[in-house]
């Protein structure tokens, strides 16, 4: 694009818009991490000092996002015979004080995603989807990243589809889209 950062119209529009139509979701909005992104959705799911927000202990990214905003990462059981997170173990960890949940999508499998969704929204918790190793990967006809409030990719050297560094945040919802777009990049 003969540009340095980014322009509305330019490449890294045309990455979201042709990232959203792959996994068949309203709005991807491009980052430059995963863990950039896992912060930022952390920083809007009412999470803070203080309060919880459910990890696996698998995968160390969702804790470390949960610690960036002084809230408290507690950690669910996985199943042994996926190391996802069990939702049974979900649902006994949550307390009064739990705003979130960050379930990981590991190896090209997606975890119990809308049982995992269901309780998020019974408990009217935030919902957040690690897709770094899932992209691509389905449940029930639905990418991962898409289950969730918030999914977020990376495309890191090492992961399935790679770009050298950089991450993508997915949603179906537009106040997210808004909050993540405009807020986080002009500060309106």
């Amino acid at each position: 694009s003969r540009q340095l950062g980014w322009a509305e119209g330019g490449m890294v529009t045309r990455f979201e818009r042709a990232f959203a139509e792959k996994v068949n979701c309203g709005y991807a909005i491009a980052r430059n991490s995963a863990m950039s992104a896992l912060a930022e959705a952390v920083s809007i799911s009412g999470a803070g000092t203080g309060l919880e927000v459910i990890c696996d202990p698998m995968v160390q990214f969702g804790a470390i996002a949960t610690i960036y905003f002084n809230s408290v990462p507690r950690f669910a059981d996985v199943k042994y015979d996926t190391y996802l997170m069990d939702p049974v173990s979900l649902r006994a960890n949550i307390t009064e004080r739990t705003r979130a949940v960050i379930v990981t999508n590991l190896w090209g499998m997606c975890a119990e995603l809308e049982e995992i969704r269901r309780i998020c929204d019974e408990y009217n918790l935030f919902m957040i989807e690690d897709c770094a190793h899932s992209i691509g990967a389905t449940l029930n006809g639905r990418h991962s990243g898409t289950i969730g409030d918030v999914g977020n990719f990376s495309f890191q050297q090492g992961k399935h589809m790679t770009t050298g560094d950089g991450g993508m945040m997915t949603t179906n919802r537009e106040d997210i889209y808004h909050k993540l777009f405009n807020e986080w990049a002009f500060g309106e």
